[in-house]
């Protein structure tokens, strides 16, 4: 026997931790998987309150606030009525009951201990009916602890079942095969 022989050591053998019928009944859970779809619209907010001393006025942004998730607009330089017209979409797995719309006045220039931004109200928009009904919200929404200042907003809410959108997303594919297919067909006299 040579004097440079080693034994291979060949690795533990791996042994799998589940079932084809538990991998399946997991894929059937995937399918009856419901997804919450809202699309928002900040469109604006008027009356605010001025936060800033001196010559400036707030400097207002809007954070929205629905199934744990935020997001948030831009913010508009001293302006007491700012217009946003931001678009959000929010894909919750649970289903929502409101909608929380809180606009604040941006300190960061306020460079400081402490420095936090102000809030200037908070408004809430319940939708837990919109998805039942598959209407849509367009309005004004009176700001809480603030005598006349409001937001405007429009929103949509819709139940989506990922099986449907994969079928949705099939079609679309074979619509644009048979357009592309329809494109490069020569002419016929």
């Amino acid at each position: 026997m040579p004097a440079n022989f080693r034994p291979v050591v060949r690795p533990d053998p791996f042994v799998i931790d589940t079932t084809l019928d538990t991998e399946l009944d997991k894929a059937a859970d995937d399918a009856n998987l419901t997804l919450y779809f809202i699309n928002i619209v900040v469109i604006s907010a008027s009356n605010l309150r001025n936060e800033d001393i001196g010559f400036d006025k707030s400097d207002p942004y809007c954070v929205v606030t629905v199934g744990g998730i935020s997001d948030r607009t831009e913010k508009i330089q001293n302006n007491l009525n700012p217009v946003w017209d931001e678009k959000m979409s929010f894909f919750i797995p649970k289903k929502p009951d409101v909608v929380t719309f809180e606009v604040f006045d941006d300190d960061s220039k306020n460079i400081g201990i402490g420095a936090r931004d102000d809030s200037l109200g908070v408004a809430k928009l319940e939708i837990s009916e919109l998805f039942v009904t598959g209407d849509s919200y367009e309005g004004e929404l009176k700001l809480e602890n603030d005598k006349k200042g409001s937001i405007s907003v429009k929103l949509r809410c819709r139940v989506m079942m990922p099986i449907e959108t994969e079928i949705k997303l099939g079609f679309a594919e074979m619509q644009l095969e048979g357009r592309e297919r329809s494109m490069n067909l020569p002419l016929s006299l």
